[in-house]
């Protein structure tokens, strides 16, 4: 029965992270932070307002909490910088994989 339970909770998990992860604006932040060594806060607004996206700080925080929550990033305490994650890349890795497929598919 116990077994059960991990399943269903990973399952869960696992399907929240897609959910956020496969957020476009919060996926867009994960690559930056995966290519942007001592990403910030500060810095993803202003990748975001590059794009002409007038994310404040508030709502960019919240979305790299989001992701915080389901592992693909990562916030030291007392520190401003944002990392990814192994699993933050490995996630990265998937969709792009993924899209690669689907073009694949399209075409044909």
């Amino acid at each position: 029965m116990a077994t059960l339970s991990v399943k269903r909770l990973v399952e869960e998990q696992s399907l929240l992270l897609f959910k956020i992860g496969g957020d476009s604006k919060n996926f867009d932040i994960l690559e930056y932070v995966a290519n942007h060594k001592n990403a910030t806060v500060s810095k993803i607004m202003e990748h975001l307002e590059r794009q002409n996206d007038k994310t404040s700080i508030m709502p960019a925080n919240r979305r790299v909490n989001q992701l915080a929550s389901v592992g693909l990033v990562e916030r030291k305490k007392g520190k401003v910088e944002i990392k990814a994650t192994k699993l933050g890349l490995d996630f990265i890795e998937f969709v792009k994989v993924f899209r690669e497929k689907l073009i694949k598919q399209i075409r044909q």
